[in-house]
């Protein structure tokens, strides 16, 4: 009985335990890493002595580690979460969808922009400053570059690792859902049912795209999404150094308000009109399978 429950009829083990044991490898060092390095640096501010109240006068270097060791050791974890995902694709997956260029590329950043747009005029979001006045940084660099490793860590974790375990057992319709549903949860954060529902929908878009056009598409679409919603326009409940800041004012169901463009039922209908493009084959099959059952049925005996 337990054997059954581990192995499949091939006697493999089951691709559900072996994405969660991915899972919680990845999550897991990844957050032993970050958790190390962050106590490392709080000793050493520490044992330099290093306050609240003095840091003004410490050392250029020191300020920064004071400023930024939260951000470094989770870029660090970050940087150890894509390694170990990357090896155990490597290691243990066959299924490589092969690369193909495509304008898809450019989905994410351009819902992004309608829905700002969208949110702009209708009121529904206001600018913290007119658009002629952006707010250059020194820490939109660090932004992006966070932004870009987790889109890799995420997109790794759910396509490379969890899509390719099903595909290579020839379970197409299970890797599709089921990177999707790892999606949301990874993605989704906060467990928001609004963001739940949205990186669901998205997740199920983003399976396809990586299914015919490769891990490199759906990672500059996700990455085109987070820097509009993110470093452009900072937008949701994770605040990151951006050119323009949003903030709600109405209608937050439609355009997400503070959960984030994800969260907004505007992103529900784009990525979900994505998904129905890219699935116009098997919706086509599936709504002939029912016309043809309809007319067994209701085909008079002779």
């Amino acid at each position: 009985m337990i054997g059954q429950i581990w192995h499949n009829s091939l006697g493999k083990v089951r691709a559900c335990w072996v994405i969660l044991m991915a899972a919680l490898a990845c999550v897991g060092l990844r957050e032993v890493a970050a958790l190390a390095l962050f106590w490392v640096l709080r000793v050493c501010l520490d044992t330099w002595g290093v306050t609240a109240s003095n840091f003004i006068y410490a050392p250029a270097w020191a300020r920064l580690l004071w400023v930024y060791g939260g951000v470094l050791s989770e870029a660090v974890g970050l940087i150890v979460g894509i390694c170990l995902a990357t090896y155990i694709a490597r290691r243990f997956i066959a299924y490589v969808p092969k690369e193909r260029r495509s304008a898809w590329t450019l989905t994410g950043a351009g819902f992004a922009l309608v829905i700002v747009a969208l949110a702009l005029s209708i009121d529904s979001m206001r600018l913290e400053r007119p658009l002629a006045e952006p707010v250059f940084s020194l820490d939109l660099l660090p932004s992006l570059l966070y932004i870009a490793a987790r889109m890799i860590w995420i997109v790794l974790l759910c396509q490379r690792i969890a899509y390719g375990l099903w595909a290579d057992r020839g379970h197409y319709i299970w890797a599709r859902m089921g990177s999707a549903v790892l999606f949301a949860a990874f993605y989704g954060g906060g467990w928001l049912p609004m963001r739940l529902f949205g990186a669901l929908i998205m997740g199920i878009s983003l399976s396809r795209l990586y299914e015919r056009y490769g891990i490199r598409c759906v990672m500059m679409a996700l990455f085109g999404w987070e820097a509009v919603t993110r470093a452009l326009f900072s937008w949701g409940t994770e605040r990151f150094a951006s050119l323009y800041t949003l903030y709600p004012v109405s209608d937050a169901w439609l355009c997400g308000g503070t959960q984030g463009a994800i969260a907004g039922v505007a992103a529900w209908l784009l990525w979900g009109a994505v998904a129905l493009v890219l699935y116009r084959s098997e919706i086509r099959i599936l709504f002939g399978r029912i016309r043809s059952f309809r007319n067994v049925k209701l085909r008079k005996p002779t």
